[in-house]
């Protein structure tokens, strides 16, 4: 893009980092436009190109920076390169590349967006190496597998995502049967509740409410119901039997009595043992508040990479592969990966590198997930778990199928 006059374009760059905003330009004094300052800089970049080959895509841009503590003065890039210095950022800093020219009223026009990948220090300067996207394209057949261990990333959201959170939440029912059941005496009652299936593990001692909140009981067991349909071949019988007893180990089955077979099939059926159901009756709608997975508390000692916060001593998980976030320079959330816990204990160690976190410092720490069945029930999320537990343990076309994880 050039000017009216065949002069090349004043380059502009916009780096973001969560709220924070740099802006800078290659002109020989600072400009203004559209309300916004761009400060002239010690900046540039190399050619842009758009072709079919990934690795071609990729930009650098190069501005001053200086690593001495003592200098005397620092250029105005100075900010934008403690980003990566002394701790490469965990999160994301987008780069957009625009062209201006200064001698026509058009606004600036957009050459490259992306994000910075990658730094490189000199003493004098500091080299970012920028890519289009966040490269996670680059990593072949990463996406849904059949296979028994969930696949996806703790905390991710969206319709393919793990969709935990680590505040509290409510999660909300229906009653679609309610009885005194198994020697309950009223006001205790037995409900079926199907949409909480995925947070069964995770009810028992909670509190459920109702009638907005104005009745409210302990649900003193949460677990599966189930319904037992039994088919004979030749069709001889055919009968469904509900119960509410715990499902257990109970499976689909099949049976032979001389040249009769029995095919046994059973329903499972979220069901609660609620202490007074006073008030209940089909059709209801339950409420039930699940504590936040995040445990925040104040840092009180710190030992190198070791912090000892006490209200990490409460935490319902142990918390070794999860992270803490804080709120770091320029009001920034940071984030330090836990390597060690214990779980009951108030001390935890952080990954080398990263930001320090100094004594004061108020934590929030997320437990990390183990990608399994019961590591998923532990969270009462089970009902986005992306695995298959009960794919065969042997692969059945042994030999054949490449698909096999």
């Amino acid at each position: 893009m050039y000017s009216r006059f065949g002069a090349k374009p004043v380059h502009l760059f916009v780096f973001t980092r969560q709220h924070l905003v740099w802006r800078y330009c290659t002109a020989d004094r600072d400009l203004v436009i559209d309300g916004k300052t761009y400060l002239s800089a010690q900046i540039g970049r190399s050619e842009i190109k758009q072709t079919v080959e990934r690795a071609k895509d990729k930009i650098t841009i190069t501005f001053a920076y200086l690593l001495d503590p003592a200098a005397p003065e620092y250029p105005v890039t100075q900010p934008l390169g403690d980003n990566w210095f002394p701790h490469v950022p965990q999160d994301v800093v987008g780069v957009t590349c625009l062209a201006y020219d200064a001698g026509s009223d058009d606004p600036p026009a957009i050459e490259w967006i992306g994000e910075v990948t990658q730094p490189k220090f000199s003493d004098t300067e500091l080299e970012l190496t920028c890519e289009p996207d966040n490269g996670y394209s680059r990593a072949r057949n990463q996406g849904p597998r059949w296979q028994r261990g969930c696949w996806k990333t703790p905390y991710s959201t969206g319709l393919r995502g793990c969709n935990l959170t680590g505040g509290a939440s409510t999660v909300i029912g229906m009653i679609t049967r309610i009885e005194a059941a198994n020697g309950d005496a009223p006001p205790r009652a037995h409900v079926l509740v199907p949409s909480l299936g995925g947070y069964i593990q995770v009810l028992a001692g909670k509190t459920a409410t109702w009638a907005s909140g104005t009745s409210s009981s302990l649900i003193a067991a949460a677990y599966f119901a189930y319904t037992r349909r039994r088919v004979t071949d030749p069709p001889l019988i055919d009968e469904t039997t509900f119960s509410w007893d715990d499902i257990g180990n109970n499976h689909d089955r099949t049976e032979r009595i001389g040249p009769i077979t029995i095919n046994y099939t059973y329903t499972r059926h979220p069901a609660l043992i609620l202490a007074d159901a006073t008030g209940l009756a089909v059709g209801s709608t339950i409420s039930i508040d699940i504590p936040a997975l995040a445990t925040t508390g104040t840092v009180t000692a710190v030992d190198g990479t070791e912090l000892t916060v006490p209200e990490l001593a409460g935490s319902a998980f142990g918390l070794a592969g999860g992270f803490i976030t804080f709120v770091g320079p320029g009001g920034l959330t940071m984030r330090r990966d836990i390597a060690s816990h214990v779980q009951g204990m108030d001390k935890i160690t952080l990954t080398p590198g990263g930001l320090p976190v100094p004594v004061g410092t108020v934590v929030s720490a997320l437990p990390t997930c183990a990608r399994t069945w019961a590591a998923c029930s532990a969270f009462g999320n089970t009902i986005h778990y992306g695995g298959s537990v009960y794919k065969p343990v042997k692969n059945p076309m042994e030999g054949v199928s490449m698909s096999w994880s």
